[in-house]
């Protein structure tokens, strides 16, 4: 068990004498059910636990037992005729948790008369609690009234009633007085004195105090007037006076005693009371007059101030005259409505109304609120060239007003940066709102656009003329060649660079020329051709026959025949008879050969330049059928089993291995095929090969578009 609201005690349990082998434990704990009202709640097993045994649980309750409390009611005192005050109590032992409370209510004995009551708190009620309910009491004191008799004066014989007067103090409710005063026995001008008499009030609820009050015979009746005065807050007090408004004293009289206001300090009115002031020979109608007390003035001064845009208001302060010394008054001050760098008035907030105090005098202040300083960091940026404008790029300015102006390397201004170069940007912010003027440096590099150079490196064939390495490039730019020595024209390595040569791009491609010596072959029949010029070295074998038509080459309409020994070779061409330009920029070539092996057999191109590459072709039944743009190529038909195999000797090259060339050279008038060498050609297995037998060249216009002439590549000068 636990006593309601303290913290749940360790739940324990026992097992079974010998039910646990020996080490055993259980793993786990004990839990009850939720719940922090008193009451019972059930103890479960929980995670109280082994794995190697079957627990058989027996629960008991958990019990939340009543928190002890005593309680007494506050003891009340009033006096009749008083409204009741409200009935409160105290937690005397014990004490109530955080937030909880007591139902129901306190109450007293009834009645209004004056005496004792009892108070109780037996209905105060909480299902946590046991409470133990002390008695309060309840006191009604009797209530103090003074009462006096009326000064009466009357003329001698004349007979008047006496009146008593309650001077000080009321009766509460409906009240009345009961019973009469009395006075000694006389009728001489003179003075006699009123007793209480018979006089009592209606019930045992009043505590009296009587004034004997004075039968004058003969009285002078005088009316006096509290004179009203006025004063600030603070100040001195003000003497108090009266006047007589009706009858007047007798020469040498005097009124005697001194008048009183009602207590106060604080702004407000106070009456004005008769007090002591009196005469026993004089009857006084006294008028209460008014003291004012009113607000003390205060002078109050505003300090200007001022903070930069953007940071928050610092406090307003002001110089205040007229406190009083060892009191405080805070004076609330605000500033007229922006944000904006200005000057604004400091003025009066609402909520400066006090009770002793009042501002007279006020005088606004100024806020100003000064531009702030800019503080950004502009850094440097880089761009590559790629044609386009490449402005310097930035945000998180406010919409502030500013302008950009660009400077290049050489100090001249650039409306809108384009060209790769380093431009010095400045960024001018100038005729802001709420910002000083202020002016950034920075930088904008627009890089030269990176050129990729791809050079085929291969062998090239000694022509006599100026060789240039075959290139191209990713971009659209002009590039110069530069080589290392002489220019590459003779036979042998020649070192080059390939340098882009534009303003906006760069690149560079360093690599080696070679130029091979052109060797010379025989062909099957023994006959040597100079490989460079087609022609043959040792004799002029090669004859026309007659032209079919009987006409010259230039006018021949369908085809030649040429006897080359003892093969006949037929070559057929066509050309536009109108010129002696021939108009064909794609012409189809067919081979008719023998002993085609597609697997085996490899046909190369040597351009004018002596760059070397293999060419694709299709077998249509027995023609190698092959397209080319230009005529003036050189062609070679081969084994693949054989091959071509130079070896660099002194800046010379000698072939080495059997060959199968076909040779197709057309320079407008000439036609010449060259054949293998005598003597067969080995496979890769040793044993010999079946080389391809050209039997006919066929030549045919595939379309019909002027071919444009050569260009010769401009030489860049030396350095």
């Amino acid at each position: 068990a636990k006593i309601y609201g303290n913290a749940d005690p360790k739940i324990e349990f026992e097992v079974e004498e010998n039910a646990l082998l020996s080490g055993d434990t259980l793993q786990g704990k004990l839990e009850r059910e939720a719940g922090e009202d008193v009451g019972k709640y059930k103890i479960l097993q929980g995670t109280l636990n082994n794995k190697n045994y079957q627990i058989e649980f027996v629960g008991f309750d958990f019990t939340i037992l009543k928190r002890a409390i005593v309680v007494k009611p506050d003891n009340k005192t009033i006096v009749y005729g008083e409204d009741d005050q409200p009935l409160t109590y105290q937690v005397v032992y014990g004490n109530l948790l955080d937030d909880d409370l007591l139902d129901g209510s306190i109450y007293r004995e009834q009645g209004r008369n004056a005496g004792k009551y009892e108070i109780y708190a037996d209905q105060l009620k909480n299902k946590n609690y046991d409470i133990t309910a002390l008695v309060g009491t309840y006191l009604i004191e009797k209530r103090e009234i003074t009462l006096s008799a009326k000064n009466v004066s009357v003329v001698y014989g004349t007979n008047e009633p006496l009146i008593p007067e309650i001077t000080k103090g009321t009766l509460a409710f409906d009240d009345k007085l009961v019973g009469s005063l009395c006075r000694t026995g006389g009728n001489d001008v003179g003075t006699y004195p009123i007793t209480l008499g018979t006089l009592e009030a209606d019930n045992s609820n009043y505590k009296f105090s009587f004034e004997g009050g004075i039968y004058v015979i003969t009285p002078r009746p005088i009316s006096v007037v509290a004179n009203s005065v006025e004063q600030f807050y603070g100040n001195a007090e003000i003497p108090l006076s009266y006047a007589i408004t009706n009858g007047e004293l007798v020469a040498g009289d005097k009124l005697f005693g001194s008048l009183t206001r009602e207590q106060g300090k604080t702004c407000g009115e106070y009456a004005i009371l008769q007090d002591t002031l009196n005469n026993n020979n004089y009857k006084i109608t006294f008028k209460n007059g008014t003291y004012s007390i009113k607000k003390r003035e205060l002078t109050v001064v505003a300090n200007s101030t001022s903070k930069v845009y953007g940071n928050a208001d610092g406090k307003l302060t002001y110089n205040i005259t007229g406190v009083l010394t060892g009191e405080k008054v805070d004076i609330k001050l605000t500033r007229t409505a922006g944000e904006n760098a200005g000057r604004y008035d400091i003025v009066l907030a609402s909520g400066n109304e006090f009770e002793n105090y009042q501002i007279a005098n006020f005088t606004k202040g100024t806020f100003t609120i000064e531009k702030a300083t800019l503080n950004f960091n502009f850094m440097p940026q880089q761009v590559m060239f790629d044609g386009n404008i490449k402005n310097y790029v930035f945000d998180n300015v406010k919409n502030l007003n500013y302008t950009i102006s660009y400077t290049d390397e050489n100090g001249i201004a650039v409306a809108e940066p384009t060209n790769a170069n380093n431009y010095v940007v400045e960024i001018k912010f100038e005729n802001n709102q709420n910002y000083l003027d202020k002016t950034y440096q920075t930088s904008l590099v627009v890089e030269k656009c990176p050129v990729a150079i791809t050079v085929c490196e291969e062998l090239f064939l000694f022509s006599g003329s100026m060789i240039y390495p075959t290139y191209y490039t990713n971009k659209d730019v002009y590039c110069v060649v530069e080589f290392d020595g002489e220019d590459a024209i003779e036979v042998g390595t020649h070192g080059y660079k390939i340098v882009v040569d534009e303003d906006n791009f760069c690149g560079e491609f360093a690599g080696t020329l070679k130029i091979i010596p052109v060797p010379s072959f025989e062909n099957e029949f023994g006959d040597k051709i100079d490989y460079l010029n087609g022609k043959f070295v040792d004799n002029e074998v090669i004859k026309l026959n007659q032209i079919t038509d009987g006409q010259s080459l230039k006018n021949a309409k369908n085809a030649v025949k040429r006897v080359l020994k003892s093969q006949d070779i037929n070559c057929i061409y066509s050309f536009d008879a109108n010129s002696e330009e021939v108009e064909k920029s794609t012409y189809k070539v067919a081979l008719k050969c023998k002993n085609v092996d597609a697997n085996k057999t490899k046909l190369f191109e040597v351009g004018n330049n002596g760059k070397i590459r293999e060419v694709s072709y299709q077998i249509d039944g027995d023609y190698i059928v092959f397209n080319t743009s230009n005529l003036d190529f050189d062609y070679y038909l081969t084994s693949k089993n054989s091959t071509i195999k130079f070896i660099s000797i002194l800046g010379g090259f000698v072939a080495i291995t059997a060959l199968i060339f076909l040779f197709i050279k057309y320079r407008g008038k000439i036609v010449m095929f060259l054949f293998r060498k005598r003597g067969k050609a080995k496979q890769d297995d040793g044993t010999d090969a079946t080389l391809p037998v050209v039997e006919k060249v066929e030549v045919q216009q595939e379309t019909k578009v002027k071919k444009p002439k050569k260009v010769k590549q401009a030489k860049k000068p030396k350095k």
